[in-house]
This record gives C-alpha cells, sequence and structure tokens, in this order.
C-alpha cells in the first residue's frame, strides 16, 4: 500500500523484472532523493548550530582568560615575560576558535 502511493506521487519509479513479469523493481526518483537531501540539510544546520554554540562559549572563557591576564601583568609586572607568553597561547586558541565559527557559518550558508 505504502509503496503505491510513493509511486503515485512520483517519490518511487516501477518496471517489471526482467527475469520475471510478476516482480517489480522499484527505484527512488530525483524528487525522493531531493526529499531526503532537504531533511539531511536541516538536520546538518542544527548540528552546526550547535557546535557553533560551544565554540562561542569557548572563545568567550577565552576573551576572559585574555582580559584577565592584562589585569595580572599590571598587579605582577614581574611576571610579564610568563603571563605575555601564556597570552599568546591564549591568543591562538581565540583565533582558532574564531576560524572555526566562520568556517560554520560558511558551510550555514551552503546548506
Amino acid at each position: 500500500m505504502g509503496i503505491k502511493i510513493l509511486t503515485k506521487h512520483g517519490y518511487l519509479s516501477v518496471m517489471p523484472s526482467p527475469m520475471n513479469q510478476k516482480v517489480f523493481l522499484y527505484s527512488e526518483t530525483e524528487k525522493l532523493k531531493e526529499f531526503r537531501m532537504q531533511f539531511f540539510k536541516k538536520n546538518y544546520e542544527q548540528i552546526f548550530i550547535s557546535h557553533k554554540k560551544e565554540i562561542s562559549k569557548r572563545l568567550e572563557f577565552l576573551n576572559l582568560q585574555n582580559e584577565f591576564s592584562k589585569e595580572l601583568i599590571a598587579a605582577y609586572p614581574g611576571l610579564t615575560l610568563e603571563i605575555k607568553n601564556y597570552q599568546k597561547n591564549i591568543e591562538s586558541g581565540i583565533k582558532n576558535c574564531e576560524a572555526k565559527i566562520l568556517t560554520l557559518n560558511d558551510l550555514i550558508k551552503l546548506i
């Protein structure tokens, strides 16, 4: 019953088997492929948005660390070199997160 409905609405094509006239072969049509892709695209979009939120939280945390390290330099000038080295690691993480967010934004636009 379900196969007939899918065939009627253009989601499946049907043809008799070359080996046995009582057997029919069903194949998906482009309409069904497009329908499936729409479903997957929406699903991937939600996954990418979720990843983006996680990365944004990480980026916010790194920015807080960076600001606090500036306060530490002012409070402890004798540790400036060590703190600046630590800041480089933080800034690298910030750039990494920003690149990931840009990539996810581009992918969401493509989907």
